[in-house]
């Protein structure tokens, strides 16, 4: 997680990959709010990172006493950074269960819990690099295989094959090396 946060703040990582992703938000974020506008709604953050991407488009949505957020990262740390971004938001709920320290293997224990338990209506995030970050046909299998019909499905990658080196040595350490 402290790798992550600091390839994040990196002036390389902020040209090659937040640039394109702050552009992602600007082009769609009308698109992204009305999907918004017909009710209650689960927030489904896969990879949820420090949340402050996810927090932007939930600040601006007009109904958030209809959304529960749940946030899953592979890291606990991020899942608490998370959950304390959106939380500042006015959503009505961020749900912490034992599926937040996971990833995209386990979204159909997520989604039928967010069902069951919340709203029948899923929106599943996956925003920056997560993607990129696994295999890209099964992470899109498990996600086809856990929603309903109305359920959506909202994805903004980045793929940067020239990066993913870079990116790899970043991460190393002298203890892993």
């Amino acid at each position: 997680a402290k790798a992550f946060l600091e390839l994040e703040s990196s002036d390389e990582y902020n040209q090659r990959v937040v640039k394109k992703e702050t552009q992602f938000f600007v082009d769609n974020i009308p698109q992204i709010l009305a999907l918004f506008e017909d009710g209650a709604k689960n927030i489904i953050d896969i990879g949820c990172g420090d949340g402050k991407k996810i927090a932007k488009i939930v600040e601006q949505i007009k109904n958030k006493e209809e959304l529960v957020y749940c946030p899953v990262d592979i890291s606990g740390h991020m899942v608490k950074m998370a959950s304390e971004e959106v939380g500042k938001t006015g959503v009505k709920e961020v749900v912490s269960f034992e599926h937040n320290v996971s990833d995209d293997k386990n979204s159909s224990a997520i989604a039928d819990y967010m069902r069951k338990n919340h709203h029948e209506k899923n929106v599943f995030f996956m925003l920056g690099s997560t993607l990129n970050n696994s295999d890209i046909n099964e992470t899109l299998f498990n996600f086809r295989n856990s929603m309903e019909e109305s359920d959506i499905l909202i994805v903004d990658s980045v793929i940067d094959v020239d990066g993913q080196d870079r990116c790899l040595e970043f991460y190393k350490t002298e203890s892993a090396v």
